[in-house]
């Protein structure tokens, strides 16, 4: 617990170091575009909230590693590994310069890192034939799954707290099996990452003084999928589905966004849009559910949203051993993505 408390308060302290100095950083960190299809919000708010993040984890993960010196390379690793793909995201919060492409590509140069050098991979499925093929089938997946997931989570970083509230559910369950299997590393690691979230939280939702930020949202998404798959492949009794079912929110909503964006709408699949299954709730769902909701439609589309997520949560709870469930899972949250947004679509709820 020692190692939440120590992230939680260095990022709560950076959180409000960066609000009550924004007259100093105004200029390059607020973000004021009010008119950008994917904009929610209503003043100029920093959305540096990546910093906290990235403090609490540092000043955590040194903190670990001075307690537990087996624990130092791969800190060392990972923080090295996460750099490219935070970075692309940080100057694009402070520049709005940096291109999509950029960016995912940054994101690559990160799992490349995680996988040359950490002995990272996300080849492993419980098929003998697959997970045995050549290194660089391996390779190639690695890069798109966690290039991918990365990528995702930036794409359903759009309301106060949606993603920082998403992330705590998917960092529970891993500290959930950890604890189960006495994995205490990885659980420390956890509680570290989770107390550098919950700081930025607090001041993320409901009210949205802060936001993630590209470069928060990046770091995020490269340390959930890093830190499941690294969790699998410590404790062989894990399923290797386990990941996928857990991130199966950030990785339907990249391909189905991609989908629709190039096969039925012919365009760059990079181009942003406003018809995501969180924007489409908060246009169509909230102004039906009365005057409370459309009064605080903001944080209530991520409270929906969250509640969604739980039929993905729930079932990575209890049958984390059990990799024919997870599949079978993985499934049903597709369909049940796929139907809310058809209703939604289509006006019938």
């Amino acid at each position: 617990m020692i190692y939440f408390l120590v992230a939680f308060t260095i990022s709560i302290l950076t959180t409000w170091l960066i609000i009550h100095t924004e007259h100093f950083h105004y200029i390059h960190t607020h973000d004021n575009d009010f008119s950008g299809i994917q904009k929610f919000h209503e003043e100029p708010v920093p959305r540096i909230g990546g910093i906290a993040i990235l403090a609490g984890l540092l000043i955590g993960s040194i903190y670990l590693g001075f307690h537990k010196g087996e624990m130092q390379k791969l800190l060392i690793w990972i923080g090295i590994a996460s750099a490219p793909a935070f970075m692309g995201g940080f100057i694009e919060d402070i520049t709005k310069k940096v291109s999509p492409g950029i960016r995912l590509s940054l994101a690559f140069v990160s799992a490349s890192v995680a996988f040359f050098f950490m002995d990272f991979s996300v080849m492993k499925t419980t098929w003998g034939w697959l997970d045995q093929q050549v290194p660089v089938i391996s390779f190639l997946i690695t890069l798109l799954a966690v290039g991918g997931i990365t990528n995702g989570t930036n794409i359903i970083d759009g309301f106060n707290g949606l993603l920082l509230g998403y992330s705590i559910l998917v960092l529970g369950v891993l500290g959930f099996v950890c604890f189960q299997i006495n994995d205490v590393a990885m659980l420390d690691m956890i509680l570290i990452f989770i107390g550098s979230i919950c700081g930025l939280f607090i001041f993320n939702f409901p009210r949205g003084r802060i936001f993630t930020g590209d470069g928060g949202a990046y770091l995020i998404g490269f340390l959930l999928v890093t830190l499941s798959f690294l969790i699998v492949k410590r404790n062989e009794e894990i399923s290797p589905w386990l990941p996928f079912l857990i991130l199966i929110h950030p990785i339907f909503e990249t391909l189905f966004s991609m989908y629709r964006r190039s096969i039925l709408r012919g365009k760059s699949p990079f181009k942003p849009d406003s018809i995501h299954l969180h924007t489409l709730i908060h246009r169509r769902v909230i102004p039906q559910l009365g005057e409370i909701a459309k009064k605080h439609h903001n944080p209530i589309t991520s409270v929906l949203i969250w509640g969604i997520v739980m039929a993905s949560v729930i079932p990575a709870i209890i049958w984390w051993e059990n990799s024919f469930l997870l599949i079978v899972f993985i499934f049903f949250y597709c369909f049940l993505y796929i139907w809310i947004y058809l209703r939604i679509i289509r006006f019938n709820y």
